[in-house]
């Protein structure tokens, strides 16, 4: 097995899933927030190339007209502030409230770096793919490939239950609660991947082979 960390390219979620899986397969794809939405895409375009989803906070619905409105005007203020402003008026619906920490203001630290380095057009591209976002639940129910979706307790940005909902319209579908935030994680990342190998182990005939892109994506 081999593992190939990517990020998502492209201004619509068609293109994400194209630099994907452009020229691979199969796939594990490992995905958390905007990764999980262009795995789910991946899963329903391109079934053929992806064996499996590991999917992290992530949010199966088609965006509301609350959240187009909210990117439209995300949009405007980046173009003339830059991503990092946008960045800093969700931190807390990213991190959870700000509790004076030293671990929090390191990791809102992080998260301003995360910003300023996707730079002004990779946040465009990203509010397009959020754009073109579709409901992924029906798809899922014809995708035969194992699914696991792990939520965050006190994620803000992803709808309670999105990671059961997900569970449920896959036909090898499991779901997992952890605590934190929506940038769970960050702090998680050893409790992820013991879920992640006791999930691979249960279907290791169905994925052995599989490459593993391991995508980290902003929200």
């Amino acid at each position: 097995m081999s593992i190939t960390a990517t990020r998502t390219r492209g201004a619509s979620l068609t293109e994400a899933v194209e630099a994907v899986t452009i020229d691979a397969g199969p796939l594990l794809l490992v995905g958390h927030s905007l990764g999980g939405t262009v795995a789910l895409a991946s899963a329903r375009m391109r079934p053929d190339v992806v064996r499996g989803m590991v999917l992290l906070a992530t949010n199966p619905a088609a965006p509301s007209q609350d959240q187009m409105d909210a990117w439209a005007a995300q949009e405007l203020r980046a173009s003339a502030e830059g991503p990092t402003p946008i960045a800093e008026s969700i931190l807390e619906r990213l991190l959870g409230p700000d509790d004076g920490t030293h671990r929090w203001r390191h990791d809102a630290d992080l998260v301003r770096e995360m910003a300023a380095e996707t730079g002004l057009q990779g946040f465009i591209d990203q509010l397009g793919i959020q754009r073109s976002r579709v409901d992924e639940l029906p798809g899922l129910a014809c995708y035969d490939g194992p699914v696991l979706a792990v939520g965050a307790v006190n994620d803000a940005l992803v709808p309670p239950g999105s990671h059961a909902a997900i569970a449920t319209a896959a036909p090898r579908g499991q779901a997992r609660l952890l605590p934190g935030s929506h940038m769970f994680v960050l702090h998680a990342a050893e409790r992820i991947a013991v879920e992640i190998a006791s999930w691979y182990s249960s279907n290791a005939s169905l994925l052995n082979g599989s490459t593993i892109p391991t995508a980290q994506i902003r929200s």
